[in-house]
């Protein structure tokens, strides 16, 4: 009987050793996106810096999406039961909310990239483009580079703006020092591992203080202007409805899983 008995005790044990495996193996694991979110000065101007990994940045457009708002963006993913985490605008655009240069869209080139001359922000040569590939790389190059260089085919979503801020580690040469040229201004860099940084200036900045924040507290030896004095930057937890209310054509963002 005794014998019986621990026989029975070690079969009870190994049955529910295997449930217990069996347990764990199910246990699912929940991918949450990394976004790191900092606030710094520089000459008395306050930045913040939204930093994220090139497989969690996605992008919606006026045209393709219907969406123009950041606010309208978080109520749809909302309603699909997924959260807004990041958002900010990607880029200059012209009439009827069309981006103003290069469109790439879901690995569709929705408008070619722009390299004429004109006035304006965008045609302050030399512009550039910010894109995506099917490797999960982020790139920011200079518009012709672009055309010598990039491979359309590999890439999933790209937008062209200009004027480019950091060149192959160098200021842009139209940049000059304590300008008085001033505006709210959002842009975006790449760092050497690869992380995607966003930045919007709290109160109006020149190119040249922008452009230092990506070169020297960021490490991008390219970085792009994106838009001016409409630019807006959403964090999930930070931010307020009523500060994300502006139209724009291309919006870049982050978002995840509603539990």
């Amino acid at each position: 009987m005794m014998i019986r008995g621990i026989w029975f005790i070690c079969f009870t044990s190994l049955i529910l050793g295997c449930f217990e495996k069996e347990k764990e193996e199910s246990t699912t694991f929940i991918y949450r996106p990394d976004v790191k979110v900092s606030d710094i000065s520089y000459n008395n101007i306050d930045y913040r810096i939204t930093s994220v990994r090139a497989k969690d940045l996605r992008m919606c457009s006026y045209h393709i999406d219907g969406i123009r708002k950041i606010k309208s963006l978080g109520d749809s993913l909302y309603q699909s039961g997924r959260q807004l985490l990041f958002a900010t605008n990607g880029g200059i655009f012209g009439k009827n909310h069309y981006p103003g240069g290069l469109f790439i869209q879901n690995k569709e080139v929705i408008q070619n990239i722009n390299l004429r001359n004109a006035s304006g922000n965008f045609h302050l040569l030399p512009n550039g483009c910010f894109y995506l590939t099917q490797k999960g790389e982020a790139h920011v190059m200079e518009s012709n580079a672009f055309v010598a260089k990039a491979d359309i085919s590999q890439i999933t979503m790209g937008v062209q703006s200009g004027p480019m801020l950091i060149i192959d580690g160098d200021y842009h040469p139209a940049f000059n020092e304590g300008s008085k040229n001033l505006h709210i201004r959002n842009g975006v860099g790449v760092d050497d591992d690869g992380n995607i940084h966003f930045v919007i200036s709290g109160q109006r900045t020149n190119f040249y203080d922008m452009a230092t924040i990506f070169k020297e507290n960021l490490k991008c030896k390219n970085a792009l202007y994106l838009d001016g004095a409409i630019s807006e930057m959403y964090n999930h937890g930070i931010s307020k409805e009523h500060e994300v209310y502006r139209n724009f054509a291309t919006i870049f963002f982050v978002d995840e899983k509603l539990e």
